[in-house]
C-alpha cells in the first residue's frame, strides 16, 4: 500500500510531462523527472 500511495502522489504532484520516443516523462513543479513510463511491445 505504501508504494500505491507514493505512486499516486507523484502522480498529483506532476506539472509537466514529455513524450519521445515511446516514452512518457512525467516532471514536478521543480523540473525533476518523477515517474518515467515506457512502452513495450509483447
Amino acid at each position: 500500500m505504501r508504494a500505491e500511495t507514493i505512486y499516486q502522489t507523484l502522480l498529483g504532484q506532476a506539472k509537466s510531462f514529455k513524450v519521445e520516443a515511446g516514452k512518457l516523462t512525467l516532471y514536478d513543479q521543480g523540473g525533476n523527472e518523477s515517474l518515467i513510463f515506457a512502452a513495450v511491445s509483447k
